[in-house]
């Protein structure tokens, strides 16, 4: 298995970050691709959640990442918390 990484200067407050990063609803906002959360993610993911990410993310990851797709989503983070 691969490891891909980013790194991206946020100019906002890291609790705002770590909300966009947390809120099921921003995550589908930002996520290069359309999922579900099958679990019980009310509307926040928590340390120790475990839920099962389902759509057309799963298998594709690979091809998605070296299209850049997780810069794109952490662009679309960083322009997100921009505005909080």
């Amino acid at each position: 298995m691969r490891t891909w990484t980013t790194h991206k200067l946020v100019a906002a407050d890291p609790a705002v970050v770590l909300e966009l990063l947390t809120d099921t609803d921003a995550c589908r906002r930002w996520a290069p691709v359309p999922f579900e959360l099958d679990g019980p993610a009310a509307g926040r993911l928590q340390a120790g959640t475990r839920v099962r990410v389902s759509g057309s993310l799963v298998g594709r990851r690979a091809a998605l990442l070296q299209a850049g797709a997780l810069g794109a989503a952490v662009d679309r983070i960083a322009a997100s918390a921009a505005v909080h």
